[in-house]
């Protein structure tokens, strides 16, 4: 059982329990706003000049601060919504003008019988934070139940494979319905916040590498592409590769090959010239490459949209042609599972 350190923010939340509607009053609002300037504390990643709207400690294993913040009447009458991190990793920081928050900074507020839940959530390099703050009593003349927690996974996880903590507010426990005066409400529906699944793929082509970014936008690193973009664009994804000079016996030498877990790149002379997929490493990569939604190396030949074509001029056993890539399985019939892929500048040794 947490309790609220402020007290109107308290009342206000009871009123709101009793109402048990899902749409939010007039009076709520205004009651809302009134409470802004209330609700706000120092915060040391805050700046000058900023209000608090969340600061927080999240009780994880490696301890993560928090914090919302809002620059009022920024540019042009608008507000500048800044979400700002600091823990372990490093530190780091997304922010955004009021009206163009959607997809970056989103709020909502879902309220039913007796139950209101405020959630934020900020977006940056494919992953998601979202701060949740509820309140909840069985009966109106129960004492008030208040919670706090957080999650940082990557865009799409379900919500079963997320993991929340607690979050320790360093101001009142429902802070975030302050914000309400200067961030447009979002549905709870919308992808950002809720369970839609908007995971960027990583897509090696027949051509080079295609980015989705899950929100209707894509990046496309034809070969030739300079390797420092391709390798910065995978970074957030994939991580950091390990770069060793391709052997020199290879045709395409010389060169280096950037390998992470079960996928490598091929460079030449500073440009991005082949890539190859293969199965049975560890992947420690929370996102691996996909040649389909949902299809990589290890997995069954049968999951491909199209079947494979047999290559009969080719030197390797099961060696096959899919969409313009070379494909290997490590059998045949039905039972098959895709061995490795690549295309363009490779070494394989046949």
């Amino acid at each position: 059982m947490l309790r609220s350190s402020s007290p109107s923010l308290l009342a206000l939340a009871v009123a709101v329990l009793a109402s048990g509607c899902a749409t939010t009053p007039k009076a709520e609002v205004t009651a809302a706003s009134e409470l802004a300037t209330e609700s706000t504390i120092a915060s040391r990643l805050c700046k000058t000049g900023e209000m608090t709207i969340l600061d927080g400690s999240v009780q994880d294993d490696f301890g993560l601060d928090i914090a919302v913040c809002v620059a009022p009447d920024h540019t042009n009458g608008h507000a500048l919504i800044s979400a700002r991190w600091e823990g372990e990793g490093g530190d780091d920081e997304v922010s955004c003008l009021s009206n163009a928050c959607e997809g970056i900074i989103e709020y909502s507020r879902y309220t039913r019988a007796r139950f209101t839940l405020l959630q934020i959530a900020w977006y940056k390099d494919y992953q998601v934070q979202r701060v949740s703050q509820s309140v909840e009593a069985s009966t109106q003349e129960e004492e008030v139940s208040l919670a706090s927690s957080h999650s940082w996974s990557f865009a799409g996880t379900p919500v079963d494979d997320r993991t929340e903590y607690p979050v320790t507010n360093r101001g009142s426990d429902l802070s975030l319905m302050s914000i309400e005066s200067y961030l447009p409400q979002q549905s709870w529906t919308s992808p950002l916040l809720a369970l839609v699944d908007i995971r960027p793929e990583v897509r090696p082509t027949s051509t080079g590498i295609t980015i989705f970014h899950g929100q209707g936008e894509r990046q496309e690193y034809p070969f030739g592409s300079p390797s420092t973009e391709v390798l910065g664009a995978l970074q957030p994804l994939i991580g950091d590769p390990a770069i060793a000079e391709i052997m020199s016996e290879c045709p395409n030498s010389p060169a280096d090959n950037a390998a992470y877990p079960g996928f490598s790149l091929t460079i030449q002379e500073g440009a991005f010239t082949g890539w190859f997929m293969r199965q049975g490493d560890d992947r420690t990569y929370p996102l691996k490459p996909t040649l389909e939604t949902g299809v990589s190396a290890g997995d069954p030949v049968s999951a491909l949209s199209s079947a494979p074509q047999p290559v009969t001029e080719g030197t390797l056993d099961n060696e096959f042609e899919w969409q313009g890539m070379m494909m290997i399985t490590d059998g045949a019939g039905d039972d098959a599972r895709i061995d490795g892929a690549g295309a363009g500048s490779n070494c394989i040794f046949r």
